[in-house]
Parts: structure tokens; sequence; C-alpha cells
């Protein structure tokens, strides 16, 4: 018994033993791929990061990694019509860095609005306000005297008057007051008596392993980075206003009346959508308890931001989806006016909108417990909330619900800097939306839908607006030149590296990423690496020709020679980014054949030549570019 027993034991650990020994061979053989691959520009700050060990070259976090935190309690009132806010907060802020902070930066977002503030694109008339005002603002327990920002008005710094020390907190309370913009787009007055609140308290700006405090201005376009945080949000409201939030409400019980309650309550156990609140409800009022006002108890924990709508006449869908039997249901609601007709439909399509994350692209449940749609002006995404607007057809909401959606991921579960690199997020956002339009529509409509919006315009520009490579920090560009990089460039990028790896190892490689950053703060070279190694393939020639060059897509057939049974196609890379080669062969008998090349086809060359062997005659060859659409097509046809 006792020699079987060992005999056993010994033969698992060698099996174990193998196992180890075989990993250990793989790692070092992608170690030895990896350092030995063609490098990429990398600029001194990220290097010193990857030196002091925060960043790995595998893609991991290093093992010196950090990100501070903060636990944030803010309460507002704010009394429709009146445009004048009034909040509190207090900060319990946490240095997990290795550094002494002698001071803190404060985030002042709604000092946009000021006259005097820079701006990405202009702003109307009605946009400005006095911006906001801080009235108190106190340091553990000390009142410190407040200046307002004179130059980046949208950042404030403050000298400690004793330094925060490494794996310390510090505790601020502050009180403020600001006025509501009447044309922000992104925030501010929808109607006279619905409001959307995003970007409404002051916040401490993020101090990183890479580049210390985050001091960029906000001036309008580029967007956000923020440090994840737990929250308790409490909005005072006058009577029959309802709250719509990031986060779980608290207190259901306290602000609304039994009957929708339970309309709520069922609404989080059902696959149908309930109509918690509707046009004739409103009319008959009493939704909310009758008191002369209800303070509204929201908690979000480890997320990026909060952001919430108020009304007194929106109606009120819900409905609910299992996405993992470990948790519950994830909730998909929709806020909206009863004349928007698209919206409807919001509820339903967001419902789907969790399905086919979780079940198409990324492949990844949905990992909040809800996602609220409220009907806005500018389509803009928040942890649980979009602000949509109302459009005249079921295709362009359904598309847009689609990539406001997708941020969930990018930025907001991986915690990206979008401010520096935004085809970190509004790329991966658009790759998602053209995945989940192939799920809902036939592929050639899909295609249509998505090239025609997002590349056409792209593919025609001749400027030196397409020629800034995608690495290019993105608080530096503007106009078409950020549209391009943000939007159409990586995602094209993105689905030519899914043609790259195939489907499968695209999927795997994509989840190692996810799973290695979610709520932590990846950069591109986190992600580079993390491709990389999940892909166990050196990747770096495909991100320099792609994210580091000023290259454009073109392809073009430069000759055809034909030897007996055997043609041989010449095709240049002329623009240099790496796609596939679609070859159709249209035969003299009226027949006719695809040939298709990876992206591979370009690593070591930029003329590829193409052997097609065929007893038939060939009338005519072509360059099909389908979504890598071709900015010169004069080249991509030879005829006999």
């Amino acid at each position: 018994m006792y020699i079987t027993q060992l005999n056993q034991f010994n033969k698992v650990n060698f099996i174990n033993l193998r196992k180890v020994r075989n990993s250990i061979t793989i790692f070092l053989i992608l170690w030895f791929s990896i350092t030995n691959a063609q490098p990429l520009y990398m600029p001194r700050d990220i290097k010193e990061a990857f030196k002091k060990e925060t960043r790995s070259i595998l893609g991991t976090p290093g093992k010196n990694y950090w990100q501070n935190k903060a636990n944030y309690i803010i309460n507002i009132e704010t009394t429709p019509p009146s445009r004048i806010i009034k909040g509190d907060e207090k900060i319990v802020y946490f240095n997990n860095s290795p550094d002494t902070l002698k001071s803190i930066f404060i985030r002042l977002i709604q000092n946009q609005h000021l006259a005097v503030a820079p701006k990405e694109d202009g702003a109307e008339l009605s946009s400005f306000t006095t911006g906001i005002s801080i009235k108190k603002f106190f340091i553990e327990g000390k009142e410190v005297i407040w200046k307002d920002p004179q130059y980046n008005v949208t950042l404030k710094e403050i000298e400690l008057a004793n330094a925060l020390l490494p794996h310390a907190s510090i505790t601020i309370n502050c009180e403020w007051t600001y006025e509501l913009t009447t044309n922000g787009d992104r925030e501010g007055v929808i109607d006279s008596t619905t409001f959307f609140f995003a970007y409404f308290f002051p916040r401490i700006a993020v101090y990183d392993d890479y580049i210390g405090w985050d001091k960029i201005p906000f001036i309008g376009r580029q967007e956000f980075y923020n440090d994840f945080s737990d929250f308790v949000l409490n909005v005072k409201v006058p009577q029959n206003y309802i709250v719509w939030s990031t986060g779980m409400l608290q207190n259901a019980n306290e602000v609304l009346e039994k009957k929708y309650l339970d309309r709520l309550n069922e609404s989080a156990i059902s696959d149908s959508v309930i109509h918690i609140v509707t046009a004739e409800d409103l009319k008959v009022g009493n939704i909310t308890r009758n008191s002369k006002y209800n303070t509204w108890k929201w908690t979000a924990d480890n997320i990026m931001d909060v952001a919430f709508g108020i009304s007194d006449h929106y109606v009120w869908d819900a409905t609910s989806i299992s996405l993992d039997s470990l948790r519950q249901r994830v909730l998909a609601q929709a806020a909206y006016n009863d004349t928007a007709w698209d919206f409807h439909f919001v509820a339903k399509v967001t419902r789907n909108t969790l399905d086919l994350f979780s079940k198409k692209s990324p492949g990844v449940a949905y990992p909040y417990p809800k996602m609220t749609i409220f009907q806005g002006y500018y389509d803009m995404e928040y942890p649980m909330m979009v602000n949509d607007n109302s459009y005249d057809t079921y295709r362009e909401m359904e598309w847009t619900t689609f990539h406001e959606m997708a941020h969930t991921f990018f930025p907001f579960y991986m915690g990206i800097n979008e401010s520096r690199h935004a085809f970190m997020d509004e790329g991966w956002a658009t790759f998602l939306e053209f995945e989940l339009e192939k799920a809902v529509m036939p592929r050639d409509s899909a295609v249509d839908l998505f090239t025609n919006y997002r590349f056409k315009n792209y593919t025609k520009n001749k400027t030196q607006d397409v020629a800034m490579p995608i690495t290019s920090p993105s608080y530096f560009l503007s106009g078409r030149a950020y549209s391009y990089n943000s939007y159409a460039k990586p995602s094209m990028a993105y689905l030519a590296l899914k043609e790259l790896l195939g489907e499968e190892l695209f999927k795997k490689s994509l989840h190692y990423f996810m799973t290695t950053w979610n709520g932590k703060h990846p950069i591109p070279y986190d992600f580079f690496n993390c491709i990389n190694t999940a892909s166990g393939k050196d990747l770096n020639w495909f991100w320099n020709r792609w994210f580091f060059s000023n290259n454009y897509v073109d392809l073009g057939i430069s000759n055809v020679k034909r030897i007996n049974q055997k043609y041989t196609v010449s095709v240049n890379n002329i623009g240099g980014f790496v796609v596939p080669i679609n070859l159709r062969i249209n035969y003299i008998d009226g027949t006719s054949e695809m040939i298709y090349k990876s992206p591979s086809i370009w690593r070591d060359q930029v003329k590829a030549e193409i052997v097609i062997t065929t007893k038939k005659k060939i009338k005519e060859i072509n360059l099909e570019n389908e979504i890598f659409l071709d900015s010169d097509s004069s080249n991509n046809e030879w005829r006999q």
C-alpha cells in the first residue's frame, strides 16, 4: 500500500515537474522572443516606469506596481428650474505610492464653462457659466484659504501643510456651488425640469507611476483619467423628481411609493421590459414619497466616476438579464421623454447589448450591476450611465447604444488614460460596435454601415491630418486628426490584428489583457506587451507599422505575369499599414474565386508575389478591401 502510494506520488510529481519544465521552456522561448523583438519607440518617462518595475515587459503590472484611490461621500441639492447646484463632500485619499506628496491637485471640470477657459472647439455663449465656487475647503479638519486657479482653471494645486507620506491617507472636506450650463452637451440642462449631472464635484487628480500628477487641462474634447474609487452619492430633489445614477439605489423604499417600488423590484427578475413609470402615471403623480424633498442614496465601489440625471416628467423602463450564474441579474434601464419614439425600445436594446457583450464580443460579462440610458443630447458614456440623443431611425439608436455601452470595458473596466491615449478607448468601442452590428444584421449591411460612417472620410482625406501616428498624445490633437487617431485608425488596427491572429487567439489575447489590467491603469505598452505574451508572438513589427508610423491603407496591383498555367500577381503595400489581401479572380468562363492572404504576409516585405495555378484563363483580378478601404483604388484592378 505504501509503495503503491509512493509510486503514484512520484508519477504525479514527475508529470507536474514535466509540466513545470515545459512551462519554463515556453516562458524562456517567449522571453527571448520578446526581449529580442523589434523595439518600439518608448518615451523616457515610460522607460523610467519599466526601470522602476512598476510595468513589466511581459505586459503585466510590475512587482512594484501601485495606484492611488479615494473614498468620496458626496451630497448634492438641486431644485429645478433653478440651475444653481449646492454640494458638499468628504474625500479620504490614499497615497499608495512610494512617494511623499507635498501637494495635491484638485480637478474642477465645471470651470470649463468659464468664458476665460480655453476650449477645443469653441463654445456658444449660452454654455458659459460662472464656473464652480468653492465655499469652504478643509484638510484634516483645518480650513484652507481658497484661491481660484488663474491659468489652468480646471486644475488647482494645493500645497499641504504636512506632507502626505507613502501609504498614508488624507481627509478633505469641501463645500461648493455651481451653475448648470444650458448648452453643455455632455451635461447640464436638458429641459427646464430635466438635468444631467457629470463632472459635478471637485475630485483629486490622478497621481501615477509614470507621469506623477496628471495636469492636463480639460478643454472640452479630450476626455478623462480618474482613479478607481468608492462613492456614496446622496441627491436631494423636490417631490415628484426621480433620480437615475451610477451605482445602486440604497433606499428605494424611502423615495418611491409602493406601486413603483414593486415594479422596480419586478424588473430585477424579469426578462421582459417593465414600465416602472409611464406617461399616464406621470399625469396622476404620487410616484415618489409625499415629502417636500426626497434624498436618493446611491453607492458604487471601485469605479472611475459617477454621473446622474433627474426629471419630473421622464418615463422609466427596466428589465434585467442573467449573465453569470455566480452573481445577481444585471439591470437594463431607460429614462426618457415619452415623445422620443426610439427610446421606447432602448431598455430592450440595452438588455440585448449586455447579452451580446457576454456571448459575442468582447466575450466578457458586463462587470457592473446596472446600465441606464438617459435621454440627453450628446451620446456620452459614464460608468453604468449613458447620456444619449434620440434618433430618427431604430438602427442609429441601436448602433449608438452599442458604442456608448462598449465604453464600459474601455476605459471604465480598464482604467485607461483617455486624455493621453484615446485610441485605447474610442478605438475599442468602435471595434466593438462593429462586432455587435455583425451579430444583429447581415454582414454586408454591417460592413456598409460601419465603413460609410467610420472610414470613408478618413480614406478620402489626403492631408497631414491622417498622417499623425496613432500613439501621438491625444491632448495634442484636434479636429480630424483627433477623430482619425481615436476612432477610425485604431479600430482598423484592431480589426487587422484579429485578421492576423485569427478569432480564437485574438479573443484569448484580448481576454488576457482585460483580465490582467481590469481595475488598473494600462498604458499602450502594457497592451502591446500583453498581446505579445498572450499570443506567444513577436508582434512589434505590427505595432510599429500601425501605431508608431504615418502609414495609411493603400494596396495596389503592380504587375501580373503568366507562365504556362501560373499567374504571378504582384501586390505592393504602398501605404504601409498591415492589412489582409483579398483578390477576386474572374475567369473568362464566367466563374470566379477569392484568394485571401493574412496581414502576416507583410511582416518582412512591402511587395507580395501571389501565385495562382489554374488551367483557366483569367479575365480580370480585383483587390477587394471590404472593411480596409483603400485610399487609391485606381491601381486595384488588372484586366487581360
